[in-house]
């Protein structure tokens, strides 16, 4: 219960000490600007093993790799009137290993590859029109492929007899769909505005900004904060 009430004091205070900026500008009022963000992401991982053993006559030695790379590509524009996002992705495993056995009377060799990939484009393209109505369409579509292959060699050393296998099997499978959404209202991220208050709460409390902000000023701080948030930059610097 005291816990409780501890909440309920600092809430409290958090808003009185906050409305001052609050009563200048409305959080719901905030508009983000015109944007275009880029991205382009990679994930990659590999894995190679390798080892061999001998137990009472029997030996074996076995090796694999796998490699998995997973590429990703975005773009996301939005404005008054339009909002569009694309991503194009890859999805890729790759797997190999190769294994055998031998003693006194069998030896045998076992060899699996495969390999699967899908590629995932997905495009989405809202129109906003009279009263926040809006039309929605666009493309989802994926593209998938795999491939494996198989080999065995078994012998009997003591017969003679041999057993071997050597087969393989591919599939493509495309698949789209064209989504249809018409609908009404707008969510606009207001992180940047609310961020912006506390700035100017903060400089007005060391003594820093003695008159109150208007409203103008604070679209303006929040959309600047927008902006920078949202810049790309590389460092190429050696760490």
């Amino acid at each position: 219960m005291k816990i409780l009430v501890a909440h309920y004091f600092i809430i409290l205070f958090f808003i009185l000490s906050t409305s001052s900026v609050f009563s200048q500008y409305k959080v719901r009022d905030y508009k983000n600007p015109d944007l275009t963000i880029r991205a382009f992401e990679v994930d990659f991982s590999q894995r190679y093993t390798s080892g061999s053993n001998s137990d009472n006559g029997l030996s074996r030695n076995s090796t694999s790799y796998s490699l998995n790379l997973s590429p990703r590509f975005s773009i996301y524009k939005s404005n008054k009137r339009f909002i569009s996002n694309t991503v194009l992705s890859l999805r890729s495993d790759t797997r190999y290993s190769k294994s055998n056995f031998r003693n006194d009377f069998f030896k045998g060799n076992n060899e699996q590859t495969y390999f699967r990939a899908t590629l995932y484009l997905e495009e989405t393209f809202r129109v906003y029109y009279f009263r926040k109505l809006f039309f929605e369409t666009g493309l989802k579509a994926n593209l998938g492929y795999r491939y494996s292959a198989s080999k065995v060699e078994n012998a009997n050393l003591e017969t003679g007899l041999n057993f071997s296998y050597d087969g393989t099997y591919s599939s493509f499978n495309p698949v789209e769909s064209i989504p249809i959404i018409t609908g009404i209202g707008r969510v606009y991220e207001s992180t940047d505005a609310r961020m912006a208050m506390f700035i100017i709460e903060d400089l007005q409390k060391k003594g820093l900004v003695n008159q109150q902000p208007s409203g103008e000023t604070i679209q303006e701080l929040s959309k600047l904060i927008t902006k920078i948030k949202n810049d790309r930059v590389f460092d190429s610097r050696l760490k």
